[in-house]
């Protein structure tokens, strides 16, 4: 099982105002010798944080490199047990942070989004808002595996370093492999998903995951990689948000249109 993928972060223009850096961070990477497992790890840095980027950035290479150190055969068959011990590893590696450099843990507040895939199933992981949207064969709509969880009031989610954000952990294990997914953080949730239905906007992704489908080498999506990049940076989305935007989008090989 191989897949082909492109993505890009890029700073919201609320933060180039104020002169602050992409807060968002994400992770896309192969494991095995044959890359037979894939996983996309991607979090927003909270900006009432003061190392709100700091902590997405520790959130995404800690959970890289704890499938890294995992037997090959767990992240096969991603269980329970591996989800909350990926847990507790970011949250470990955030509070070392926060103690070098005296700070406190929720000075690193992030959000988290997580999926890893093998041949043996699918593993979806999520703390706070964005969303993680799939499309499985047979099925003619995209799906959210989450809807976005903003919190109690507006403007606010969870974060991996609140108190309480073992009990905001959702997770899903499947025995099936989607098509196609696309993970996203907050500033595009309200281009991608239908707030009204809570239903994905289909098509936002269709035209982009068709062009990854059909891509014909190596180069030309790393071109497709680079229009992405700039379709996030253009008007008409800095239009409908200020903020950070991260979005990667992955199609399985020969999934064809």
């Amino acid at each position: 099982m191989r897949w082909r993928y492109i993505g890009s972060k890029v700073v919201g223009t609320s933060h180039i105002a104020n002169s602050e850096p992409c807060q968002d961070h994400f992770e896309v990477g192969r494991l095995g010798s044959r890359g037979e497992v894939f996983f996309v790890f991607v979090s927003d840095g909270a900006g009432s944080a003061i190392c709100g980027g700091r902590g997405a950035e520790i959130t995404c290479k800690a959970a890289s490199q704890f499938f890294a150190n995992l037997p090959l055969e767990q992240c096969y068959n991603v269980q329970e047990t591996q989800i909350f011990e990926l847990f507790d590893a970011i949250v470990s590696r955030i509070e070392v942070a926060a103690e070098e450099e005296k700070l406190m843990p929720k000075d690193f507040a992030c959000t988290f989004l997580g999926v890893i895939l093998s041949e043996s199933g699918s593993a979806f992981i999520q703390i706070g808002d964005g969303a993680i949207v799939t499309k499985f064969e047979g099925k003619e709509n995209f799906d959210t595996v989450f809807w976005p969880d903003n919190g109690e009031y507006a403007n606010t989610t969870c974060f991996v370093s609140d108190d309480n954000a073992l009990a905001s952990l959702k997770w899903k294990c499947i025995s099936y492999i989607p098509d196609q997914i696309a993970v996203f953080t907050d500033g595009l949730q309200r281009l991608c998903l239908r707030f009204s239905d809570q239903q994905v906007h289909g098509p936002f992704f269709e035209p982009m995951f068709k062009m990854i489908a059909n891509c014909p080498n190596e180069s030309e999506l790393h071109k497709l990689n680079s229009q992405l990049e700039t379709f996030l940076k253009s008007n008409p989305v800095n239009q409908r948000t200020d903020d950070d935007k991260t979005l990667v989008l992955a199609v399985r090989e020969n999934n064809e249109y």
